[in-house]
């Protein structure tokens, strides 16, 4: 039904309604393309932005922890702590408390000025009387702590530093080594630093408005201040397991009804990780501003595309409203122009409808005037007909009186021209078997050594199955008239043409060989391609003609060619579809 409404629509309207559907659909298009692209690309850079501070607040944490390294590097190689830890322990209080206190300023003076480290703990090997863990302040023995988590991976690591989280507490460890003796073990010494004090310049780093930047370390968030955000993920088991599935990453993530982005990334270990988050909205505030002006931008669109419609539908469709009234009363026996007023596409219409009108007439006097050349046409054809019989019984009676008259020589060249021109007729047609394309060869021939007195001779090695094979008429004898007339032209010797007749898997081969004076084989070649232009004789037209033919009637692939003969002359190459005779369709 409404398609039956559409086409009984005035043309003005549907001009109308299809340019106001036209522009409103690339609009839209526009517009939704436009918004999507522009919140992929605010969403990309809010992401690498976010993504830059993770990387920047991790490259502050690391900083830290190298100053803190470097504290533990210093007191591991102080001359001091070195002396104190490698001789054995003394026998008496004075000189043990001596020791302890050397130790005690060693720690103090390696980060006396920064300040990086909330306190120092050396715990010493070998070193019974040293205090306990819970009596001294600094230096202990390494009794109380060898059987502690921290302790053991400590020494596992070999002197590398092994960092761990206590509480509120990050810590790092490293083995104290006799500087003189890589071999033996001195102590551990040990350094923390308070997780607010860590996280000092990360923790007052803001993405967006809530987002912040902080720890995780086995599935605990560690921020220098608490906030609503980090209560918010402690209680989502999927933050965690985001986080955990890669060594590093970026990903937006629905977390508690809202989505977040979450970039986070390696501190120490796998299980030590910097991560900010923020929730996307924050990020993407300046995309509601651009969908608001996308949708007033269409609006306006919308209204200039309608009223443009009506105005563009209106000049379009008038001269056509006013065109097809004159159509409607054209009479078939009265052709009556319009007046064109304008030069534009609708001044064409005009024209070409007044140009119909002409045309119409022109046709009438065409189709009387063919009728007439048709019939003058049929009574040629007649006499085509005719003359042949015609000159087959004139060339009959001459043959009875040679015969009569004991002229042998005579009757042979007759009977030879009248199956020349039986051949060469062909009743019409164009395609001929190879058999009668030799016969008709050998009857021209038979002429030619009449008039050059057996100055050429000519053999045949002709393969029997080829025999049935179909070919174009006159496509040989051109090639064997080139031979004679042009390739034995001034020779001394006695020319021998050989014809030769074969066929592979797909296609049949005819070559026709003399061993004339030659000729240059390169301009042959082109000009069968190309022509020879006006300097052509009608020898060369005649040969060209037959690669032309060959290539119309056997398709591309097919054709003539010459190349050199082994005879010394010249040998032209004939290459067609091995085709059975009578089941080539002609035209």
């Amino acid at each position: 039904m409404l398609i039956k409404r559409l086409n009984d629509m005035p043309l003005r309207d549907k001009l109308m309604v299809s340019y106001f559907i036209i522009l409103a659909l690339a609009l839209s298009i526009f517009g939704a393309f436009a918004f999507e692209r522009a919140s992929a690309v605010i969403k990309q850079q809010v992401q690498a932005s976010t993504q830059q501070t993770v990387i920047q607040a991790k490259n502050n944490l690391q900083s830290y922890m190298r100053d803190v390294e470097n504290v533990l590097m210093k007191i591991h190689v102080d001359s001091t702590v070195q002396n104190v830890l490698g001789k054995p322990q003394p026998n008496n209080g004075f000189q043990l408390n001596r020791d302890i206190k050397n130790l005690e300023s060693a720690i103090l003076g390696a980060d006396i000025f920064r300040k990086k480290t909330s306190s120092i703990q050396l715990f010493a090997f070998n070193k019974a009387d040293y205090p306990s863990i819970n009596l001294g302040d600094s230096i202990f023995s390494s009794n109380d702590v060898e059987q502690e988590d921290w302790f053991r991976r400590t020494v596992e690591m070999g002197g590398k530093i092994y960092w761990y989280i206590n509480g509120r507490q990050i810590c790092s460890a490293r083995l104290i080594i006799d500087v003189s003796d890589p071999r033996r073990v001195l102590g551990v010494v040990n350094a923390s630093v308070d997780i607010t004090q860590f996280l000092g310049g990360v923790d007052r780093i803001r993405i967006g408005k809530t987002g912040k930047v902080f720890l995780v370390n086995d599935d605990r968030i560690i921020a220098g201040t608490e906030s609503e955000l980090t209560r918010m993920l402690s209680n989502e088991p999927g933050f965690f397991s985001t986080i955990y599935e890669n060594k590093q990453g970026s990903v937006f993530k629905g977390l508690n009804k809202n989505e977040y982005l979450i970039i986070y990334d390696e501190l120490i270990g796998p299980k030590l990780k910097v991560v900010g988050t923020v929730p996307t909205s924050e990020l993407v505030e300046n995309i509601g501003i651009i969908r608001n002006a996308l949708f007033l931008i269409a609006a306006i669109s919308l209204i200039i595309a309608f009223l443009s419609s009506i105005f563009i539908s209106y000049k379009i469709s008038a001269p056509i409203y006013a065109l097809a009234d004159r159509m409607k009363s054209f009479d078939s026996d009265q052709y009556t122009k319009v007046p064109v007023y304008s030069n534009d596409e609708i001044g064409e219409i005009y024209n070409s409808f007044n140009k119909m009108l002409e045309r119409i007439q022109q046709l009438i006097d065409e189709v009387n005037e063919q009728s007439r050349r048709e019939k003058e046409a049929e009574m040629k054809a007649l006499q085509a007909q005719i003359n042949p019989h015609f000159l087959y019984n004139t060339l009959d009676s001459i043959n009875w009186l040679a015969i009569k008259a004991g002229a042998d020589d005579i009757s042979l060249m007759v009977n030879s021209l009248a199956n020349f021109l039986r051949f060469s007729l062909n009743k019409g047609r164009e395609f001929i078997s190879i058999a009668n394309e030799l016969e008709q060869v050998r009857s021209y021939i038979i002429i030619q050594k009449f008039r050059f007195k057996n100055k050429f001779d000519v053999i045949y090695h002709i393969h029997e199955e080829v025999l049935s094979y179909t070919i174009i008429k006159l496509t040989l004898q051109p090639l064997v008239e080139n031979a004679i007339n042009h390739g034995f032209d001034g020779i001394e010797y006695k020319g021998l043409i050989e014809i030769k007749a074969y066929k592979d898997e797909k296609y049949i081969h005819l070559q026709v060989n003399d061993n004339g004076k030659g000729a240059d084989i390169d301009s042959l070649n082109k000009m069968l391609l190309e022509g020879g232009g006006e300097s052509m004789n009608e020898m060369g037209y005649g040969i060209r003609n037959v690669n032309e033919r060959l290539k119309l009637y056997f398709g591309e692939g097919c054709g003539l060619y010459f190349e050199d003969s082994q005879y010394g002359g010249i040998t032209a190459n004939i290459k067609v579809r091995a085709v059975l005779f009578g089941r080539m369709e002609e035209g």
